[in-house]
């Protein structure tokens, strides 16, 4: 069986995660992208091939809509599930945006790859980095633009909420970056810069791409 590919994009909300793994995507001919905010919206609307999570996931509409995670005990094997699946329809490379959010759910993270061995596993980890201000400012332009678009602006986006997102990651998602870091498997991009410059920068530190210092 061919290497299974794992790139996981993290960071703040509004940091360009699913931005860059949709650029990102089309590098790749056996490629998906897992998205968990996705995953949640589907089964949330009861819509397209996430509803049949609604049940699963009716807990936690509430608490992700004020700010929260999903808990990890429900997220982990709908991820696991979703993960086999592909596999089963040929997919090798996978690019999570929003998974795993906390050391818990890396704990498990090889786990959801049912029977593969481990040395078949590549796995990268990218963190787009931004400060609270640019987070809020990017959430703000999102909700205005969906208001000027005539489409329903996403509960998470407004204040309360987003702010209660940017807690959970200080104080869930960023020690589990940290821990990440320290297994050599993090790449930090600052992710400030344009969504191209980002990009560029993915494709370069992921190695699919030569700088132009590497072609001296």
């Amino acid at each position: 069986m061919n290497d299974i590919n794992i790139i996981c994009f993290h960071g703040k909300p509004c940091a360009g995660k699913d931005t860059q793994a949709n650029k990102l995507i089309s590098t790749f001919n056996d490629s998906i992208k897992i998205s968990t905010g996705e995953i949640f919206r589907g089964a949330k609307s009861k819509k397209g091939d996430f509803a049949k999570y609604y049940l699963a996931l009716e807990k936690d509409i509430e608490v992700v809509n004020a700010g929260g995670l999903i808990r990890d005990e429900v997220i982990t094997p709908i991820v696991g599930e979703v993960i086999e699946n592909n596999i089963s329809e040929g997919k090798r490379t996978f690019l999570f945006t929003g998974f795993p959010r906390t050391s818990p759910q890396v704990k498990e993270f090889n786990k959801m790859l049912p029977n593969l061995n481990s040395n078949l596993i590549k796995e990268k980890h990218i963190f787009l980095d931004i400060s609270d201000e640019t987070a809020i400012k990017r959430s703000e332009i999102r909700k205005e633009g969906a208001i000027f678009n005539n489409q329903k602006t996403r509960t998470e986006d407004e204040t309360n909420a987003f702010l209660k997102r940017l807690e959970d990651f200080k104080g869930l998602t960023l020690p589990m970056i940290k821990q990440i870091k320290k297994s050599g498997k993090l790449i930090t991009i600052d992710g400030e810069k344009t969504i191209d410059e980002v990009s560029f920068e993915t494709l370069a530190s992921l190695g699919l791409i030569q700088t132009s210092k590497e072609r001296r």
